[in-house]
Formats: C-alpha cells, sequence, structure tokens
C-alpha cells in the first residue's frame, strides 16, 4: 500500500509540486571526490537507516542522520524532466553551513519498486543517498 501511495504522489509531482512532502528512509551512501581535474570513483555503498524529509511547502530537504543531520533551503527549482523513464528535478540549494550546492533527485515510478535518489552537488564532492518510501 505505501509504495501505491508513493507511486500516486509521484504522479502527481511533475503538476503540483507545491503542497508535497516526501519522507523517505536513506538506504545507501556513496561519495566521490574531484582533485586534479578528475573525479575519482564512487566510493563502495555504505548502508544506512536514516530518514530524509522534502517538504516543496518550507522548501527544505532535511537529512536526520544522527552523525551529520544537514537542512537544505531550496533556492530554485528547475524543470521535471524526463531520463530514461524517471522524473528528474534539479534544484540549487543552501545548506545549512551557508554552501551553496546542487541537488538531483531522481525518482523512480516503476510499479515494481519505488526510490529516490537523491545527488548532493558541491563542485568538489558529491554524495549520493539511495532512498525509498518510508
Amino acid at each position: 500500500m505505501g509504495k501505491f501511495l508513493f507511486i500516486l504522489l509521484l504522479t502527481l509531482f511533475s503538476t503540483i509540486i507545491e503542497a508535497q512532502t516526501f519522507k523517505l528512509k536513506a538506504l545507501e551512501y556513496s561519495s566521490r571526490d574531484f582533485d586534479n581535474g578528475i573525479w575519482s570513483d564512487w566510493s563502495k555503498e555504505i548502508k544506512l537507516n536514516f530518514l530524509v524529509t522534502i517538504n516543496f511547502d518550507d522548501h527544505k530537504i532535511k537529512v536526520f542522520n544522527r552523525y551529520n543531520p544537514e537542512e537544505f533551503d531550496i533556492v530554485r527549482y528547475y524543470e521535471i524532466v524526463k531520463v530514461e523513464g524517471h522524473d528528474v528535478l534539479e534544484l540549487e540549494v543552501v545548506d545549512s553551513k551557508g554552501y551553496d550546492c546542487g541537488i538531483k533527485l531522481i525518482f523512480s515510478k516503476k510499479t515494481d519498486e519505488a526510490w529516490v535518489t537523491m545527488y548532493v552537488m558541491y563542485g568538489n564532492f558529491d554524495y549520493m543517498l539511495y532512498m525509498e518510501p518510508s
């Protein structure tokens, strides 16, 4: 039932971006660095279990991680595009330390699984959270 509701919300997502709050469970983390003009490979995935909320009414994304909780203020929304059958939304954000960065959200609409991948991009460091509906 939860995955069906999540897919239904994703269907409405492209037309009603405001008035949407998503609660997601982060399952995996990976990162990469940019050094001497070259991106490293993505690190091995680390298993996780914490909450991430995306609240389009308040223009905030919150990562409830006990070691490094983070809050992002959404400054700008770009148009949702379809990439390989998934909705992709790019955002300009400011993190809780005041740093500008980008976030890319990839929403899956497959009926057998529902997930969101969030890429947080700082220019010389990126990290990825793989999430499912909470």
